[in-house]
């Protein structure tokens, strides 16, 4: 942090490490996992409108945000509020941590829920997963993405406010947090898309991803408490 605020190679780290999020992640090999090699490059196309449709979401929310000068001003204004809601979702990524790691002791960390609600996705949007991949349409795999990146957006929400706080651009900062968030899907439905990524790795991916993903986030929302107060 500096007189310019957070810089431009740090925003796009916070939003990939956002971005590589364990929902996502379940998201993505639900749908490779009954995909024979020959559906493979199909299935990476589903994938990257899903993702097209999660920015496209995002963009037009933290555009909204960052253009309504009440709402910039109501997050200069309430560090105070602002730094103790980190606190408390900081909190609760380690607590999930703590849970993993507890899981994985006892041989069931595969099939493990998130015991805090913020990080669990709804029956309802899993059941619209089922029916979206059985459909197999364009439009509704964009939609889909929109969908589930709003049902995420607690997820992400917090690390982009401490970003928001300290941004002197907001607007340009929001476009590159959004790639950022964006990139570790797009990434891997490439690699697994052209053969360099076997399907069968992604429930490992996921789980030491979400162990790493929870514990960096959980550090750096207690670090941006700080940032916001200072």
């Amino acid at each position: 942090q500096g007189e310019t605020g957070f810089s431009q190679p740090l925003i796009y780290a916070l939003g990939t490490v956002s971005g590589f999020n364990p929902c996502l992640f379940a998201l993505a090999s639900f749908f490779f996992a009954s995909a024979t090699q020959i559906e493979l490059k199909r299935v990476a196309r589903r994938i990257g409108l899903i993702s097209l449709g999660l920015v496209y979401a995002y963009v037009v929310f933290f555009s909204l945000i960052v253009s309504n000068p009440t709402v910039m001003d109501y997050l200069a204004a309430s560090s105070w509020l602002v730094a103790f809601i980190l606190i408390v979702v900081g909190l609760l990524h380690f607590v999930e941590v703590a849970q993993d790691f507890y899981s994985r002791r006892g041989g069931g960390a595969n099939d493990t829920e998130a015991r805090v609600p913020l990080f669990r996705t709804p029956k309802p949007v899993k059941g619209l997963i089922v029916k979206v991949r059985e459909l197999n349409n364009p439009v509704y795999d964009f939609v889909l993405g929109m969908i589930f990146s709003l049902i995420k957006l607690p997820c992400i929400a917090m690390l982009f406010v401490a970003m928001l706080v300290n941004s002197t651009a907001p607007l340009t900062d929001s476009m590159i947090f959004t790639a950022g968030v964006a990139s570790p899907v797009i990434v891997m439905g490439l690699l697994i898309g052209f053969g360099m990524m076997n399907v069968n790795r992604l429930s490992l991916v996921r789980f030491k991803g979400r162990l790493i993903q929870r514990s960096v986030i959980g550090v750096a929302l207690l670090i941006s408490a700080v940032l916001v107060l200072s």
